[in-house]
């Protein structure tokens, strides 16, 4: 019998976006591994987002959507990675509706899929300014002085795991957590699961516009380190 891959995408206020990275995704999904199923879990977005997600609902039903009131990203990524396990999933892969991953560099992390308990992507040419290369370096020294593990890239939205792994992972979280990958990812490595980092391309949004600025990123950053002191 074939592995069952559920790919998960949380999303907020990307109307210009969704509809063709649903449809790469879905293609993915469906071509890999047996009764492949497209998870979308809707943070509240406030535009035309959730019409297009009913829209597309319609005509592919291997996918489905929730939608929450906003709640923030590593939120959205939990709700996803729950009903994934959910469903029973062999394989849970997640990346974020923006479009700035590519769905082609999937196949790479597929097929080294039992090798490893996580594939993790590695933006190393990443193209989405120096502000987020910045908050990238910060996230790494943090997790380094307080999980003492090195991570090459700790919040990439591009990555394949396996569903022992991922449930391991997710009973070590707190509910709240805003940056769920990131934690999620010095957790794999802390508790010695196998990992992988394997470099992917990361361009520019192709729409809409970057929702992060920098008073959110201070203030996701202090939310963060809160919640890192409690975990062990």
């Amino acid at each position: 019998m074939s592995d069952k891959l559920v790919i998960v995408i949380p999303t907020y206020n990307e109307q210009e976006n969704i509809t063709p990275v649903l449809t790469d995704w879905h293609k993915i999904a469906m071509t890999h591994g047996e009764n492949g199923e497209l998870i979308v879990v809707d943070d509240g977005s406030m535009d035309d987002t959730t019409k297009h997600l009913a829209a597309f609902a319609k005509t592919h039903p291997q996918m489905s959507y929730i939608r929450q009131e906003n709640k923030g990203h590593g939120i959205a990524v939990q709700e996803g990675y729950n009903k994934a396990l959910e469903k029973n999933a062999d394989y849970i892969f997640q990346t974020d509706s923006d479009g700035q991953t590519d769905p082609k560099e999937f196949e790479k992390f597929w097929k080294i899929r039992q090798k490893h308990d996580a594939i993790i992507g590695w933006r190393k040419g990443r193209k989405d300014g120096l502000h987020r290369k910045f908050v990238a370096a910060v996230l790494r020294l943090v997790l380094r002085l307080k999980f003492k593990v090195v991570v090459a890239d700790a919040n990439a939205p591009f990555r394949l795991i396996k569903h022992d792994a991922l449930k391991s992972g997710m009973r070590r979280l707190p509910k709240d957590c805003v940056l769920t990958n990131a934690i999620m990812s010095a957790t794999f490595v802390r508790k010695m699961f196998s990992v992988t980092f394997v470099e992917i391309s990361f361009e520019r949004r192709k729409g809409g516009k970057n929702k992060m600025n920098i008073r959110r990123i201070i203030k996701t950053g202090i939310a963060a380190i809160k919640q890192m002191r409690k975990i062990r």
